[in-house]
């Protein structure tokens, strides 16, 4: 190493840095296996390199509960200020051929509850001693994402491509050209599977069990004032329990990403309206982002019937969001259901306010449907609503699916402001009289009487879900988690739609 001190500092940042992000003219998979293999090595060569390569290291850490214990013996003193992103992907049995067509027994599902309990305790228990031994602050605020899944559900009906690593844009192929007529593929073709797979997926809904900690009651996490942000993101399938004391354990979150799966049978839709009520009812009350993302599929949700409106879900999200700087809510209502209390004709209290919200996405299925009416009582509603929110920069409104798509889009910078809608139509359908009046109203209060009116085609061969209509919101990568985002609109470009049977073979 005598050579190295002789080295001026640019030169070994170059180094450093060469070595921590490898060339990107090599090939994903090379890329992956050098990064992985040595970049804890490269810590131990000096402390110098130790100082460099810890930094990135633990900047972000993803971890199952199998780590855990690693995790706290490793993850201390300056190391535990280096953490910005931890992510815990909760890791449960895997199951065989036998049991993937059903959904799971009462004694798997005790299981998983178990499982799920002991790594969120644990989890929660060991970042508590970080504060507790140290009598300060971290000295940096963490990025927490939770996840749970087995290992088999990607590999009988399901042969997803999950991008497991915000750090990396290569996805795993095991569903191109996949042949496995027994699971329902037949050369990279995927047949709609019946429910019982569906429900294999998704799981029993996981329950926090103290039955062995203490003395067995339910009771709160330890409370962690480092935690700025939550996200639960859609790469897997199952729920996380007890997302309630979660959230009440975290008093200083500042935003939260909830990406959840509809469920694939309306028997149990109450139940999950119930758990939305829930985790609105225990949102901390100094949150200022929050996102919930209802994702569906063809291959989930085939024969799912249009839901019904969600009824009070709506008002407490409008009572929750009052407070936030940014709201984005996809496929959890419907727009209409949140601006109800300005339709014509509506007698409810239009005094509700929100004073610090400056972006707001919503979706409509009314975007994509022939009904221009409806289309411009919703749009005139909208406006009166929006004249309550006077730090508004941004409203998306937006729908889409196979080759169909809907965009309404208001923004506000300085003193102009402007309206602009898309579709796949031709010509767009355009705006109504009526519905620029009520905008007009909007720019006449905020930006000195400039409204621009635009309108667009976006075409519909490249519309194949709504996964598509990303590409065309300015806000897509405030909606979802970026892994989230890359990983739906590559769905949206790569993924052969589910056929109803299997296709005949010669």
């Amino acid at each position: 190493m005598s050579n190295w001190h002789k080295l001026p500092v640019e030169l070994k940042l170059m180094i450093f840095e060469y070595l921590a992000e490898p060339d990107g003219r090599m090939k994903p998979k090379h890329y992956i296996t050098h990064y992985h293999r040595h970049k804890s090595a490269y810590a131990a060569v000096s402390l110098e390199w130790q100082g460099y390569f810890e930094r990135r290291n633990f900047f972000v850490l993803t971890l199952s509960q199998s780590d855990l214990s690693d995790f706290r013996r490793i993850v201390v003193g300056e190391r535990r200020t280096y953490l910005f992103r931890l992510w815990l992907r909760i890791e449960l049995p895997r199951y065989t051929c036998d049991s993937c067509t059903r959904k799971e027994s009462d004694q798997e599902a005790t299981t998983n509850n178990l499982i799920c309990t002991d790594a969120l305790w644990d989890l929660f228990s060991i970042l508590a001693e970080w504060k507790a031994k140290e009598g300060k602050e971290t000295g940096r605020l963490v990025k927490l994402e939770l996840s749970v899944y087995s290992p088999s559900d990607r590999e009988h009906h399901f042969r997803d491509h999950r991008f497991h690593d915000n750090r990396s844009t290569y996805h795993m192929s095991s569903r191109i050209d996949h042949d496995d007529p027994s699971h329902g593929w037949y050369s990279g073709v995927q047949v709609h599977p019946r429910l019982g797979p569906k429900l294999r997926l998704l799981g029993a809904p996981l329950k926090l069990d103290f039955s062995h900690i203490s003395s067995g009651q339910s009771q709160p996490f330890p409370e962690l004032d480092f935690i700025s942000s939550l996200v639960i993101p859609r790469q897997f399938y199952r729920k996380i329990p007890g997302l309630t004391l979660i959230l009440r354990s975290l008093p200083n979150l500042r935003r939260f990403k909830y990406e959840i799966w509809r469920h694939v049978t309306d028997g149990n839709e109450w139940l999950q309206e119930a758990e939305y009520r829930e985790v609105l009812q225990a949102l901390p009350k100094d949150l200022k982002v929050l996102s919930i993302f209802e994702d569906s599929s063809d291959v989930l949700h085939l024969h799912r019937r249009a839901r019904k409106f969600r009824g009070i879900i709506p008002v407490y999200l409008r009572t929750s969001s009052q407070n936030l700087t940014e709201l984005n809510a996809s496929f959890l209502i419907d727009a209409q259901e949140f601006f109800i209390q300005f339709y014509p004709g509506i007698y409810a209290n239009r005094q509700i306010g929100w004073p610090n919200l400056r972006a707001l996405t919503l979706t409509s299925k009314l975007l994509i449907r022939p009904n221009r009416q409806h289309i411009n009582v919703l749009l005139q509603a909208a406006a009166l609503a929006v004249l309550r929110m006077p730090q508004l920069e941004i409203l998306e409104i937006w729908y889409g699916k196979l080759y169909k798509a809907g965009i309404f889009r208001y923004t506000r910078c300085g003193d102009r402001s402007s309206i602009e809608w898309l579709d796949t139509n031709n010509p767009p359908l355009g705006f109504h009289s009526t519905v620029v009046q009520s905008w007009q109203t909007v720019a006449n209060s905020y930006t000195r009487d400039c409204l621009d009116v635009t309108t667009g085609t976006i075409s519909p061969q490249c519309i194949r879900s709504h996964g598509s209509v990303m590409h065309y919101l300015k806000r897509f990568e405030r909606i979802l988690a970026p892994t989230s985002t890359r990983q739906l609109r590559w769905e949206a470009d790569n993924l052969e739609a589910v056929r109803r049977r299997p296709p005949r073979r010669n």
